[in-house]
């Protein structure tokens, strides 16, 4: 083995290179690959691209099912958190609580100010999860 190394990559020595591993090998190109897709993104796509680069971002996907603690996700709640996530519909276009028209992705009822049972949710979600 010592032959073959020294032969094909003589300047390598795995030893002394600390750093070698498949995710500094790889940081560089994601990096580009990442700056890139947000280039061409639109606003809504480069946001969901954003919040999956964030701390904590999947934190909500780890938590145990534990009634007593409060940290039961209806199903719902994931079915529409997972098409968000990943930039597929969540529902059927329909008219809103304040007259607007939702579109398919559900990102209306995400900022819509008729809808005030979700600040309260997600605040309490949040300060069990974090």
């Amino acid at each position: 083995m010592e032959d073959f190394k020294n032969q094909q990559c003589p300047d390598f020595n795995i030893e002394s290179d600390t750093s070698l591993t498949q995710r500094h090998l790889n940081e560089e190109e994601s990096i580009s690959q990442s700056n890139d897709l947000l280039s061409h993104a639109n606003q809504v796509d480069s946001a969901r691209l954003l919040a999956t680069a964030s701390p904590h971002r999947g934190a909500w996907l780890s938590v145990l099912p534990i009634e007593c603690l409060s940290l039961l996700v209806p199903d719902d709640a994931v079915r529409i958190g997972v098409a968000l996530r990943l930039g597929v519909p969540v529902q059927q276009p329909h008219h809103s609580k304040c007259g607007g028209m939702t579109d398919k992705f559900g990102h209306h009822s995400l900022s819509c100010h008729h809808d005030p049972g979700r600040l309260p949710r997600h605040t309490a979600f949040n300060e069990v999860v974090y």
